[in-house]
């Protein structure tokens, strides 16, 4: 008898779509997207209404994660100027 084939899934993608079917925020950081296959397989009797609901509250966190990670550029940056004038004004004293 064949065996059906066995689906894969990447943990980033795995751990945002449990985290939400546990009712859990998302874990900060994770950049997974949401498995519609494993939504269904939760046997929700509104799974493509829920499913919808859960790709907005992705995608605000994804928004979210990229305004952190462009204010810590942003300080970063910053960061890195006020060190080159630093060494610029050391220099000078040398």
């Amino acid at each position: 008898m064949p065996q059906a084939p066995v689906a894969t899934l990447p943990q980033l993608d795995f751990a945002s779509s449990m985290a939400l079917l546990l009712g859990v925020p998302i874990p900060f950081g994770n950049v997974g997207r949401l498995s519609r296959e494993l939504w269904l397989l939760s046997g929700a009797h509104d799974a493509p209404a829920s499913f919808r609901a859960a790709l907005a509250g992705n995608a605000w966190q994804a928004r979210c994660l990229c305004h952190v990670f462009v204010s810590s550029l942003d300080d970063a940056l910053s960061l890195q100027a006020l060190q080159s004038g630093a060494l610029k004004s050391w220099q000078e004293t040398m």
